[in-house]
């Protein structure tokens, strides 16, 4: 008996993982040599599994020990810590407790730009990949390789955002409408949110499409600190149902496990992000949030110490915590992250999350295997149906009979009427959660296929096709996830236009932010692949190609996955399929929006550095010109001096030696300087000196 509750349950601390990022912002390196600022230190040294902190000034350290520590600011170092280190140790372990049937989240923590979304979801090549998208993978090719017949599975895939203190689903974002869908607790399943839709995949293709939607659909602005940063909470539910029939039963043993991968906002400070208006009220939101979970993490740390008395845990003081109650000191097997910035100018933020990271650790959470749980919550449902709609029944006797003990029967049936709504409400909950828990897997891949038509599934995977063929331009962000979300195809024989809505004419291809043209660009499209394309800039807007300016009147080649920036924030890069051209950049996973950034930082320097030189030499030019005249003018006052000249001739001459040193002032106060007092009569005339 002892053997079998240690197999179904499993008490277990939260698991904590600190991973350190490089240099990579422009605050921290120079973008275009790759050497860290002059002012700029490393004050995070791992020696795993302990992680030391210096303070930058008094040279104090703080030492941390961590279930894992991860170094990845030098891919040149043997300690290395690269993506597929990460997932080893902590992804494999996270589908190896979904698999036993256990309950599993992992989530990533740390101040806005430290690198959290490059480890859950990291970027666009199998190397890169983060944690979100290698679990998928990896969920439906443990799926592939079962050979059991008596064993099924089946996965389902929901995806929301907690944004302002709301939740939205991020498959359906009309669902809720603009206040949001609201959490619930139920006895029988724990918080959840209610109208959330959970989608059956089939595939890992499938599970890309839907994550691609919401990705899509997720909430972002941009800050100083980080031109991508996320504004919202993001969680990604996978459900995985395991069900074991034996031949000839027609009900089977079930295990059903919830992975929940959390991407957390970060945290940041507003006068160092410089956040105003609606973004610094984003900010705000999200740092209130994520106090909340701090003292909801620091809460549970001091009741795991069994010699005290547990006091209450504030879950319900924010969405997100409420929403990680099950993880955090529930029924699930929990790991954190908690991303580093290296960097002394960081020493404050990356201290709190260290200490926020060793709180954690305390944490103890009571997971236990989900067995046959579909049949007992469809029973626990029914039964709070009926005790429900007997309350209803028995509360519309009494209100039929007028109450008693000569309660004034207005204030009676007021109080039935609010009572009898929040029954109503309860009513429909529950009958909504059995109807759900009751749904077949055919049910729910017919309802999966009328939302998957609603968000323009077949339309999304058809872009995506077309593109392969298709010459197009592909949008580049910060984000890694939100590459190529933005398609703009171009046609073959025919000029294609950008520019502003308010155009007259409109241009074929509309475009929004700053520096954007009524007429922004032409990119004139040859009659083939071999023909090439050209874009040109009529108007004098600002648009560059490759960093490189694209002049007024100027018509520019266009080479495969060359980069196309439109005013300051539209960055594109240009897809050619089957083009006999080659781009320096080599293949497409080359080219990022770092690159497009840096190259353009590049191109402004030597502009910049051009136009510097352009004027030091006329600078010179003009000095040299003008030191010759002065010597010149020398020459004629000193022969007049010696002719005993007349005052009127010397005046003459002083007259237009100014005239000549007029256009510089400081070549005029030099030249004052060598003539005031030299410049007087000899000749029986009083002394004159000449002054400007």
């Amino acid at each position: 008996m002892a053997d079998e509750k240690r197999k179904t349950s499993s008490s277990a601390s939260v698991q904590v993982a600190v991973r350190m990022r490089c240099f990579i912002h422009a605050y921290e390196i120079d973008k275009k040599t790759g050497v860290p600022h002059p002012h700029v230190k490393k004050i995070v040294h791992m020696d795993p599994p302990s992680t030391v902190i210096t303070h930058p000034d008094t040279g104090k350290e703080h030492t941390f020990t961590y279930d894992f520590s991860y170094d990845s600011s030098d891919p040149k170092s043997d300690n290395y810590a690269s993506q597929e280190t990460v997932w080893n140790d902590l992804g494999t372990v996270v589908l190896d407790n979904a698999w036993d049937g256990y309950n599993v989240t992992l989530f990533a923590y740390g101040q806005t730009g430290s690198g959290k979304s490059y480890s859950m979801t990291g970027g666009n090549t199998p190397d890169s990949a983060g944690i979100m998208p290698r679990a998928t993978r990896e969920i439906f090719r443990r799926i592939s390789e079962n050979k059991d017949p008596e064993l099924t599975y089946s996965v389902e895939v929901s995806m929301l955002e907690v944004y302002m203190e709301k939740i939205h689903d991020l498959f359906d974002p009309k669902n809720g409408g603009k206040n949001g869908l609201k959490l619930r607790e139920n006895p029988n399943i724990g918080v959840y949110v209610q109208g959330l839709e959970a989608r059956l995949v089939k595939s890992y293709d499938e599970i890309t499409n839907w994550m691609e939607i919401g990705i899509s659909n997720r909430t972002k602005a941009s800050t100083q600190m980080n031109a991508d940063s996320s504004r919202a909470h993001t969680l990604l539910e996978v459900t995985v149902k395991q069900t074991r029939c034996k031949k000839g039963e027609k009900k089977g043993q079930v295990k059903k496990s919830k992975i929940n991968l959390v991407d957390l906002a970060g945290s940041e400070r507003l006068n160092k992000t410089g956040a105003s208006g609606k973004t610094m009220k984003e900010g705000q939101k999200i740092n209130l949030s994520l106090t909340t979970l701090g003292r909801v993490i620091t809460q549970l740390a001091i009741n795991s110490d069994e010699t005290k008395k547990a006091s209450p845990v504030p879950y319900r003081e924010s969405k997100l915590t409420y929403l990680l109650k099950n993880s955090l000191g529930g029924n699930s097997k929990t790991i954190m992250i908690a991303a580093l910035a290296p960097s002394n100018v960081n020493y404050d933020e990356t201290l709190g999350t260290l200490r926020y990271a060793s709180r954690a650790k305390k944490i103890k959470n009571k997971a236990v295997v989900n067995e046959d749980s579909t049949t007992k919550l469809v029973n626990n449902l029914k039964a709070e149906i009926d005790a429900l709609k007997a309350q209803l029944m028995g509360g519309n006797n009494n209100n039929n009979n007028g109450g008693g003990g000569g309660k004034n029967p207005d204030e009676e049936r007021k109080k039935w009427d609010e009572e009898r709504e929040a029954l109503l409400a309860k009513l429909k909950e529950s009958e909504q959660l059995a109807q759900r828990a009751s749904m077949t897997d055919d049910e729910r891949a017919k309802e999966t296929a009328l939302a998957a038509q609603d968000q323009g599934m077949a339309e999304l995977v058809a872009q995506r096709e077309k593109a392969k063929n298709t010459p197009c331009l592909l949008n580049l962000s910060e984000d890694p996830q939100m590459d190529g979300r933005i398609i703009h195809f171009l046609e073959y024989k025919k000029d294609i236009s950008f520019g502003r809505k308010d155009a007259n004419p409109q241009p074929d291809i509309i475009l929004a932010g700053l520096n954007i043209a009524k007429l922004q660009c032409i990119i004139h499209c040859g009659k083939n692949a071999k023909a090439g394309f050209k874009i040109s800039n009529p108007n004098g807007s600002k648009t560059y190609v490759n960093g490189i300016p694209v002049k007024k009147g100027a018509n520019v080649d266009l080479k495969p996955h060359d980069r196309i920036i439109f005013g300051s924030s539209n960055i594109y890069r240009i897809q050619i399929p089957g083009s006999l051209l080659k781009s320096k950049l080599g293949r497409p996973e080359h080219v990022t929006w770092t690159h497009a950034i840096e190259e353009l930082n590049q191109g402004q320097m030597a502009a910049f550095s051009e136009q510097h030189r352009a004027e030091r030499e006329e600078a010179e030019r003009m000095r040299k010109e003008m030191e010759m005249k002065l010597r010149e003018m020398e020459q004629m006052i000193n022969q007049e001096r010696q002719k005993g000249g007349t005052l009127t001739n010397l005046i003459s001459c002083t007259n237009i030696l100014h005239r000549v040193c007029a256009s510089n002032i400081l070549h005029r106060v030099y030249i004052l300087h060598r003539v005031c007092g030299v410049i007087s009569c000899t000749v029986k005339q009083p002394t004159y000196t000449v002054y400007n």
